[in-house]
């Protein structure tokens, strides 16, 4: 493999393929679960769900540094399950959401079959992309050890997860008390931006 440009080598690219061909594989399962359910919102449960089993799955098909493969997939899956157990416990017996029952209502009979490319198969493109930095940096042999990179790589990312995991409780520890009826979360780190979720997904 050509140092600096990992996707220089055919077998990132195959590797890359075979990616694809799971996301597609769990999205069409996930569509057909949710023509069953009629719910199309289930996908977002799958969305952190989704780059865990890509970092695993890229660590499982590609040969590079074991001990740089375990960080990344221990830090994805650890993102991965939290994200997914949040939105799992928020939508639980709740409708819809909103935003795909607009959907479903504006597709009329036809969004049975356009939710898969619209909705499902979208998500999973997207997420295949995102996934992108782990193929390369499971592929890669080099460095032959883990560095201070690695380390401060880390580091970053817990900060992002703990601000993250925060973020997410806070509303949930507002909105349940009347005296916050009909008021706006201000404290914490929602004191500082209205999107703090965005902002640590980025760190992460």
């Amino acid at each position: 493999m050509e140092l600096g440009w990992p996707f220089a080598d055919p077998v990132t690219w195959a590797v890359a393929g075979r990616g694809l061909l799971l996301v597609v594989a769990a999205m069409s399962l996930l569509w057909l679960i949710s023509l069953r359910l009629r719910d199309a919102s289930i996908v977002d449960v799958f969305w952190g769900a989704g780059f865990a089993i890509l970092a695993i799955a890229y660590a499982v098909m590609t040969d590079g540094l074991f001990a740089r493969q375990a960080l990344l997939v221990s830090l994805v899956v650890a993102w991965g399950t939290r994200l997914a157990l949040h939105i799992f416990r928020r939508s639980l017996g709740k409708p819809e959401d909103p935003r795909y029952a607009a959907w479903r209502a504006a597709g009329g009979k036809s969004f049975w079959w356009t939710s898969y490319f619209k909705v499902f198969l979208l998500q999973g493109g997207l997420m295949w992309l995102i996934a992108m930095p782990l193929l390369v940096a499971e592929v890669s042999p080099t460095p032959e050890r883990l560095t201070v990179l690695d380390g401060l790589g880390a580091a970053v990312w817990t900060i992002g997860f703990l601000f993250e995991s925060d973020g997410a409780a806070q509303p949930s520890r507002f909105k349940p008390d009347p005296a916050n009826r009909a008021q706006v979360l201000q404290t914490g780190l929602w004191r500082y931006t209205r999107h703090p979720k965005y902002f640590v997904d980025a760190v992460v």
